[in-house]
């Protein structure tokens, strides 16, 4: 099963409901952040074909699936660093690689 609740498919979600998968696997993230959670768990869990899910990241969060991992778990742990008197973490882990800016944003 999916996040969908069906079955996994090659066909893509209807348009409408793009948002929401992007949503829904926002959610499952917040709920995994803990956890190692590769690419091929990602494309799994979500229900739609790997290049499917980067452009629907890529048009509704404006990143990839995993910056958008990486930035949650850097948001998550940044007032941990300041409550324990710890170093933030290094601007560089914020910054995304130029592999995870899509091209048409203009590197933003």
């Amino acid at each position: 099963m999916d996040l969908t609740g069906q079955p996994p498919s090659s066909t893509s979600p209807r348009r409408d409901g793009d948002a929401a998968l992007v949503d829904k696997v926002c959610g499952w993230i917040e709920l995994h952040l803990d956890e190692d959670i590769d690419w091929a768990r990602l494309v799994r869990v979500s229900g739609v074909p790997a290049n499917r899910l980067q452009q629907l990241f890529t048009r509704y969060r404006r990143t990839t699936p995993m910056m958008y991992i990486r930035q949650r778990r850097t948001e998550r742990d940044a007032p941990r660093a300041v409550q324990e008197d710890l170093p933030a973490p290094p601007a560089f882990l914020a910054t995304p690689a130029p592999q995870d800016v899509p091209p048409d944003s203009g590197g933003r």
